[in-house]
Formats: C-alpha cells, structure tokens, sequence
C-alpha cells in the first residue's frame, strides 16, 4: 500500500543514497523507485484486448529524423 510515509521514507533513503554515493548510485535509486510504483500500481476491471487497435494504420516512426535534427547531424 503506497502511503505518504512509505513514500517519503523512499525519497529521503533514495537522497542518502545519491549524496553518500557521489551520485554513482543513482541506477539503484531509479530501480528502488520503479519498484516501489510498480509494487504499488493496480489495474482494476476488465480489458478487452480485442477492442484495441493502432490509431494510425499506416505508422511512420519519425525517431531517427528527429535526432538527426535535434543532433545537428549534417548527414540528411
């Protein structure tokens, strides 16, 4: 059960944690948080998996153009 107390007793061990560490702890941190939503989340009802469909039929993916445009790659 995710509580404020239970929450703040992650955050102030999670900042122990990155200060004591000289930040090299910080992927420990970020599994420790994970964790604890993913421990915490519940899906409530029913789904129904065959209602669900894409929302664009023909999908593009536009991540490498917008890299190389947020790099200022000069090779496009």
């Amino acid at each position: 059960m995710a509580t404020g107390g239970n929450y703040f007793r992650l955050f102030a061990l999670n900042l122990v944690i990155i200060i004591f560490t000289f930040g090299l702890g910080t992927p420990w941190v970020v599994v420790r948080t994970l964790r604890y939503v993913f421990n915490n989340v519940y899906l409530m009802g029913d789904v129904d998996f065959n209602t669900l469909s894409q929302t664009e039929e023909d999908y593009k993916d536009a991540t490498g153009d917008d890299l190389v445009d947020m790099l200022d790659i000069g090779i496009v």
